[in-house]
C-alpha cells in the first residue's frame, strides 16, 4: 500500500503542475491579446487627435474676425492614418466624424499583398486592417488612399508612407 502511495502522489503533483501551466499560458495568450486591443485602441485615439488638430488649423485660417468660420469642404483634411497592426497586417484609420465612401487603398508595385483592397463605406473613427509585405527589391513603401466625401462626391487622393513594424 505505501508503495502505491509513493507512486500516486509524485504522479498527482505533475499532473497538477501541468494543469497549472496550461492555465497560465491561456492566461499570458488572453493578456497579450488584451494589450494589443488596448494599442490599436490608442493608436486610432492618437489619428483623431491628429484629425482634430489638422481641422482646427484649417478652421483658424479660413475664419474672419467676428464671422463664423466656414470650411470650404474642398479643403478638407484627409481623414487618414495607418498604424502597423500585426506581423504584415496594417490598420486603416478614418479619423473624421463621418462616413467616407469608395475608398481604394493602392499598394506599391514591389509589395506582397492580398488586394485589391476597396471598401465601399468606412464609417466615423472606423478602422479596417490589410495585409501588405515589402520585398527586397524595391525601395517604395508609399501607399496611396483614395476616397469620396459622398457617394457622389469628387474622388480625393492621400499618399504616405508605410509605418515601421512596432
Amino acid at each position: 500500500m505505501t508503495e502505491l502511495v509513493t507512486v500516486w502522489i509524485p504522479v498527482a503533483a505533475v499532473v497538477i503542475s501541468l494543469a497549472s501551466g496550461a492555465a497560465a499560458w491561456v492566461a499570458v495568450a488572453y493578456s497579450r491579446g488584451q494589450k494589443d486591443a488596448t494599442e490599436r485602441q490608442a493608436d486610432a485615439a492618437e489619428a483623431q487627435v491628429e484629425y482634430m488638430r489638422r481641422q482646427v488649423e484649417l478652421m483658424e485660417t479660413k475664419a474672419t474676425p467676428g464671422a463664423i468660420a466656414v470650411v470650404d469642404v474642398r479643403n478638407r483634411v484627409a481623414p487618414w492614418s495607418v498604424s502597423h497592426f500585426r506581423g504584415d497586417t496594417y490598420s486603416l484609420i478614418n479619423g473624421a466624424t463621418q462616413p467616407v465612401y469608395d475608398v481604394v487603398l493602392e499598394a506599391p508595385e514591389n509589395s506582397i499583398h492580398r488586394g485589391p483592397y476597396r471598401w465601399d463605406r468606412l464609417d466615423p473613427r472606423a478602422s479596417v486592417t490589410f495585409f501588405l509585405a515589402f520585398g527586397f527589391g524595391g525601395s517604395g513603401r508609399q501607399v496611396t488612399i483614395r476616397w469620396k466625401w459622398d457617394p457622389e462626391g469628387a474622388e480625393e487622393s492621400w499618399t504616405t508612407a508605410m509605418p515601421a513594424k512596432g
